[in-house]
């Protein structure tokens, strides 16, 4: 409403035009929004609301701004004398203007979709529907409106349309290319995840900002640089391909098309701690001595649900050997919690039973062996890690340490296996220490990733064969089956071996390989066709002094006359017996004669019984 005042007075014969600029305020173009996605109802409107809003005529139908409508005037007639004008009537019955255009104001539609990048075999099976909010951060970065909840699902291949936004208004001289005039500011929409997936998925989604632009809708895309030819001072700037708006500080592209907001979920990264034990020529050895690790992840802080969730690090022992999880009484570590006291829902189910939690930012001294790896699960971007070897036992030399890995830069699976479309890169070695250095540390800074951190030490070896003989300890005995065990592995439940299938060749040899100084036990799982199978492992100890060995029923090894050294080869051979057994006879072999021999003994036996019956009847 506009009053002229008491003191204006139109005179005869002239013309009179008022000209005002009018727009939506920011607040009206999120109303609609809210209401045409369902977040808000009309009937909860404020009747000031109401009374700027067109509710739909069919069902299904936009809410619309009313904009340019019901206008009208009123009069009074008057006298002037001098500069004196004075009233001398009531109020006229309104009257109407010529209705002019009406502002089309309505919010428009956009398409949603979520895109996964995971190329892990063994992580977790996606989901068969996620939650997504659709929020507008303001100009100032920090309020947002909440527009909308999606749920996106595997069945539509993560895809949503009409979900509604509003629009913010700027106009400009598009001759200069400057004069620009924001009215309202807009938002810049993107997508959040609610959901526990956000836990396993590092979420990245475009950021768009719809704008009027002189009176056109227009979808923005923010983009990170300004192109080459656009000044610092420029608010539009085109290549011939895109126009480039400087909204807020930042750079703005426009789309071109209708909105398609894509939000792509990428698996975050793992990183796995590997041991291993080599020998002078770089071949790996069985060894069962335990290496300790001071380990420190450190996740950013400003994470969302840092204390409540993000701040633990899970992660699990596997050996390579036994090829099975370790349960965390098979192996020694401190400064961790247990699953079960904090968050066990994010990893819930019998395969994280044998798991263990780091802490952000506190130590962990976890001591692990040859052969084994160590598996720290859904590293976000941004976290750091420091590993150091501690401790390192007599006998043993620090090789180097190395950070490498797989980062896989595509393979979205929308609902579908596409495991072809991978491709795969090596991951740069982001280290602070050098090769050299048993302390080194880095940053995870890709998703999708598998990170790798190896620590190699060289030991002293010897080469240990196996002679399988007879009982004299001369005749080679092949067919012979054997497995290696560690005295840990012996000793575990169940028990692990580090070798299995270890068969004697027609002379009678199993290569054993190098082994490291310490205890091994080697159990026989097969004899040889007529031999009795060892009731008890032959005990073999590597030391500084040499190899020696134990076979409990076998004078050989007490003597110590069944070890033969190779000095040339420095291979030691060690004999190990086997006590012949009864050999069960064959069709057509050296043992037919015998059951034939039998056979007549027991049916003279029979025969002669019979007979004695019938005399007996007969007598009486």
């Amino acid at each position: 409403e506009w009053d002229m005042g008491e003191g204006f007075m139109l005179e005869d014969g002239y013309t009179y035009q008022v000209r005002f600029k009018v727009w939506p305020s920011q607040e009206a173009y999120d109303l609609l929004a809210d209401l045409n996605n369902g977040k808000k109802r009309y009937s909860s409107l404020t009747e000031a609301e109401k009374a700027q809003i067109k509710e739909p005529t069919t069902v299904g139908g936009m809410y619309t701004l009313k904009t340019n409508s019901e206008t009208s005037y009123t009069y009074r007639e008057a006298t002037k004398s001098g500069d004196t004008v004075t009233p001398t009537g009531e109020p006229s019955e309104p009257g109407s203007f010529p209705d002019v255009d009406p502002l089309e104001l309505t919010t428009r539609p956009l398409k949603v979709q979520k895109l996964w990048h995971n190329n892990y075999v063994d992580s977790r099976t996606l989901t068969d529907s996620i939650t997504m909010e659709l929020y507008g951060v303001d100009s100032d970065g920090t309020t947002t409106h909440d527009f909308k909840t999606i749920t996106l699902t595997k069945e539509d291949n993560w895809y949503a349309e009409n979900n509604y936004i509003s629009y913010g208004l700027v106009t400009y001289n598009t001759e200069t290319n400057s004069g620009e005039k924001v009215y309202e500011t807009g938002h810049d929409f993107t997508l959040r995840e609610t959901d526990d997936e956000a836990h396993y998925y590092e979420l990245s989604a475009g950021v768009y900002r719809p704008m009027f632009i002189n009176g056109t809708p227009t979808i923005l895309e923010k983009v990170d640089t300004a192109p080459a030819g656009m000044s610092d001072s420029a608010f539009h700037y085109s290549d011939g391909s895109h126009h480039y708006y400087r909204l807020d500080g930042k750079i703005y592209r426009d789309t071109q098309s209708d909105i398609l907001l894509i939000a792509t979920n990428s698996h975050r990264s793992y990183m796995d701690l590997n041991k291993v034990v080599v020998d002078d020529a770089g071949d790996s050895v069985i060894d069962d001595t335990e290496f300790e690790y001071k380990i420190t992840f450190t996740v950013p802080a400003d994470i969302a649900n840092y204390d409540t969730v993000e701040k633990y690090i899970w992660f699990s022992v596997y050996d390579s050997v036994a090829r099975r999880t370790l349960a965390p009484s098979e192996y020694t570590c401190t400064g961790v919690i247990t699953p079960v006291q904090e968050n066990p829902a994010l990893y819930s189910g019998d395969q994280y039973a044998n798991y263990l939690v780091a802490i952000s930012d506190q130590e962990m001294t976890l001591k692990i062996k040859q052969g084994w790896n160590v598996r720290f699960l859904n590293l976000p971007i941004g976290t750091t890690y420091s590993f150091e070897e501690t401790n390192i036992q007599e006998g043993y030399t620090f090789v180097k340490a190395e950070v490498g890995g797989t980062r896989w830069i595509a393979n979205m699976i929308n609902g579908s296996d596409q495991g072809s479309a991978q491709t795969m890169t090596s991951l740069p070695s982001n280290t602070s220490g050098v090769n050299s250095d048993t302390d080194i540390s880095g940053t995870i800074d890709f998703a999708n990733a598998r990170y790798s951190t190896t620590y190699k030490n060289k030991t002293l070896t010897e080469q240990v064969n196996i002679l399988k003989t007879g009982q004299e300890g001369t005749t080679p005995l092949s067919g012979a089956v054997f497995a290696l065990y560690t005295e840990r592995g012996y000793n575990a439940d169940p028990k692990t071996a580090s070798k299995t299938d270890l068969i004697s060749d027609e002379n009678g040899l199993i290569e054993l390989g190098k082994l490291s100084y310490g205890k091994y036990y080697l159990v026989e799982t097969s004899a040889p066709d007529g031999y009795i199978l060892l009731s008890a492992p032959v005990e073999i100890t590597v030391a500084g002094t040499g190899v020696t060995y134990n076979q409990s029923d076998s004078s050989l090894s007490m003597s110590s006359s069944g070890i033969a050294h190779d000095q040339e080869k420095d291979v030691y051979t060690l004999t190990v017996t086997n006590n012949a057994g009864y050999e069960l006879p064959s069709t057509g072999g050296p043992g037919t004669n015998l059951i034939y021999f039998l056979g007549i003994i027991f049916t003279s036996l029979a025969g002669t019984g019979l007979l004695m019956k019938r005399r007996r009847r007969n007598a009486s």
